[in-house]
């Protein structure tokens, strides 16, 4: 019987597209992942403006009323033109870099870790379209096993050994697993609408078989996977937030500093009786100079807002390493857990059913067993066989929990 199944996932697997290229393929076509990568080419391109000194300003202008002079005795005019340009600090330029830089990064990490949620969420998936796919295939041969068991009652209800409630009683059983192929049957759909809309190719092939992903053996410590925990894209954009955060008040600080702008002008006023004598050229420079003076009601606003604006971010920090912290110590705890029922199942439980089966049909034809002692053989064997199965697809999906959590595993 082991055999048989075995034979029967082999040849699935064969013709089945393996799970890391349904990753591929999500990772390629996932719209939310175009949309986080086209966001974060938008926050790169402000790393640069946000370093560069702000642009001189030309000035260019006509006055027409010369100061002493009327609009009859005088022609109307004063060519001026003039250049100014806005200082700031340095460290100005610097923190605007650093912040728009820290910002771009967080959304690249956000990027990376819903690339890490979309494997999770496509092998997840993938692990119970592979368990339901099982299930019916051997609620397929349990009902076959059934079917020659009634070959089996029907021959001692014809020599007077078994009566017509042992061939209902069969009868009955049947259609009960009949009832749950129909269930796994609906499943399997659901299941595969909600795996193709994530890889998001809606109108593949539907025959295609799903294959487990892998599970392996053994997986690294929990200390260690704690350690690569901390390098998690989403506490690594939380970092982002803070330094952004932290950039941000910095700049608020500068606030207080005044705004230098330094202006160079020249202006040519005609003279009176142009053409017969020449104009004046006039030259100036100046310094303006912005001064905060309500910075009770601007400036320092502005930097409160912005200090527990960080607060906020490094408290969401450690609220965050606190939440994944527990998340992979309940996760690791479940993997051993699913870890030793599997092999349990596997190694013990399956083949005495297999065994209690095989002594119980030889024993019914020899009139030691009644229908009821077959019936309860069968089903201990399909409700074991159903059992493993669930626990491999468990088990396939605490993996891929941990590895979005950690990364690798092994």
């Amino acid at each position: 019987m082991r055999n048989a199944l075995a034979l029967l996932v082999l040849a699935h697997a064969l013709c089945a597209q393996q799970p890391e290229w349904w990753v591929h393929q999500a990772l390629r076509q996932n719209p939310t992942l175009a949309a986080l990568q086209a966001r974060w080419q938008a926050a790169s391109q402000r790393i640069v403006p946000g370093m560069t000194p702000a642009d001189p300003m030309l000035m260019l202008g006509v006055a027409n009323f010369p100061p002493g002079a009327s609009l009859r005795s005088e022609p109307m005019g004063m060519l001026m033109l003039g250049l100014g340009q806005m200082l700031a600090w340095p460290t100005i330029y610097t923190l605007r870099g650093e912040e728009a830089s820290a910002e771009a990064r967080s959304i690249q990490l956000q990027q990376h870790a819903y690339e890490r949620w979309l494997r999770q969420q496509v092998l997840s998936t993938l692990a119970q379209l592979w368990e339901t796919r099982r299930q019916q295939e051997f609620l397929r041969y349990t009902l076959e096993l059934l079917a020659r068991a009634d070959s089996l009652v029907a021959q001692r209800i014809a020599v007077g050994a078994a009566s017509q409630r042992d061939f209902f009683r069969l009868q009955l059983e049947r259609s009960r697993l009949q009832a749950d192929f129909l269930a796994e049957r609906e499943r399997e759909r659901s299941l595969r609408a909600s795996f193709l809309q994530l890889v998001g190719d809606e109108s593949a092939d539907s025959s295609w078989e799903p294959v487990l992903p892998s599970i392996p053996d053994a997986i690294a410590p929990l200390p260690v996977l704690e350690q690569r925990l901390r390098s998690h894209p989403i506490l690594e954009a939380a970092r982002a937030d803070s330094l952004r955060a932290a950039a941000a008040v910095q700049l608020a600080r500068l606030w207080f500093l005044p705004e230098i702008t330094v202006k160079l002008q020249y202006a040519y006023r005609p003279a009176p009786m142009a053409p017969a004598t020449t104009g004046t050229s006039l030259v100036s420079a100046g310094i303006e100079l912005g001064l905060p003076l309500f910075s009770s009601r601007r400036q320092l606003p502005a930097v409160h807002e912005r200090s527990w604006q960080l607060e906020e971010r490094r408290a969401e920090l450690a609220a965050r390493l606190l939440e994944l912290h527990a998340l992979l110590r309940q996760t690791y705890a479940r993997w051993e857990s699913l870890r030793d029922r599997e092999r349990l199942y596997r190694t013990q439980l399956l083949p005495q059913a297999e065994a209690l089966l095989d002594a119980t049909l030889a024993n019914y034809q020899t009139g030691q067993a009644d229908v009821d002692a077959l019936l309860a053989a069968y089903l201990e064997l399909y409700q074991s066989h159903r059992e493993w199965l669930r626990l491999r697809a468990e088990l396939a999906q605490t993996v891929a929990s941990l590895e979005a959590l950690c990364g690798t595993i092994m």
